[in-house]
C-alpha cells in the first residue's frame, strides 16, 4: 500500500513538474489587455450629457507609450490620462463631460520612436495608416458598460496592427466615422470642454 501510495505522489510531483516546464515556455505579456476586434478607423464620440470615465485595460508592448485627449485649439496641452507601462489595468480618469455627437479625438504618443498616432481616419497618422480600433459591440460583461467603447492602439510605424500597445475604455460614448481634419465648430467645443475640465480641477484644488 505505501509502494503504490509513493508511485502516487511521484506522478503528481511529475505532472506538476511538467505543466509549470510548459508554462515557461510560453510568451508572457507585460500587461493582459482586452483587444478591440472591430471598429478599424472609427471616432470616439459622446453619447450622453454624463461625465465620460477613461479605464486602463492592459497592453502587451514593449514600447513605453502616453495616452492624450487632444486639445485641437491648444496644441501641446493636450490632457495625459495613461501610460502604458506606470498605469495600472483598471486605473480610470474623469474626462468631464462634452456635447452630445461631439468626437473625442486622442493621442498615442511613442516615446521610444518619438511617433504619434490618432483615433480616426488613417490620414491623422504619419504613415497613412488606421492605428486604432474604436469597439462599441460585442463586448463583455459585466467587464463593460452599455455605452462604453473599447479602444486598442498600435504604435509601430506600418504595423503589424495587431492592436495590442495600449487599451483602454471610454464610458458614455459611441463609435462612428471620424472627420479627417478636425471642424472649426468641433475644435471650439473640445476647447470649451477641456476649459470646463481645468476649471473644476482648479476649484478642487482651492
Amino acid at each position: 500500500m505505501i509502494i503504490k501510495d509513493n508511485k502516487m505522489i511521484k506522478a503528481i510531483l511529475n505532472f506538476r513538474a511538467a505543466i509549470l516546464s510548459l508554462l515557461l515556455t510560453l510568451p508572457l505579456a507585460a500587461n493582459a489587455t482586452f483587444i478591440a476586434t472591430t471598429g478599424d478607423g472609427l471616432g470616439v464620440f459622446a453619447s450622453s450629457t454624463s461625465d465620460i470615465i477613461a479605464t486602463y485595460k492592459g497592453n502587451s508592448a514593449s514600447y513605453s507609450n502616453n495616452l492624450y485627449l487632444v486639445d485641437g485649439v491648444s496644441p501641446g496641452i493636450d490632457l495625459f490620462i495613461f501610460n502604458n507601462h506606470t498605469s495600472s489595468i483598471g486605473d480610470t480618469l474623469n474626462l468631464g463631460s462634452f456635447t452630445i455627437g461631439m468626437e473625442l479625438i486622442f493621442r498615442l504618443e511613442v516615446t521610444n520612436t518619438g511617433q504619434n498616432y490618432f483615433t480616426g481616419a488613417a490620414s491623422r497618422n504619419p504613415d497613412a495608416s488606421i492605428h486604432a480600433r474604436v469597439q462599441a459591440s460585442g463586448l463583455p460583461s459585466p467587464e463593460f458598460q452599455t455605452n462604453e467603447v473599447l479602444v486598442s492602439f498600435e504604435d509601430l510605424y506600418n504595423g503589424p496592427f495587431i492592436y495590442n500597445d495600449l487599451g483602454f475604455s471610454f464610458t458614455n460614448t459611441s463609435s462612428g466615422h471620424s472627420n479627417e481634419v478636425p471642424e472649426p465648430t468641433t475644435l471650439a467645443i473640445l476647447a470649451l470642454g477641456m476649459i470646463g475640465l481645468a476649471s473644476r480641477r482648479f476649484k478642487k484644488q482651492y
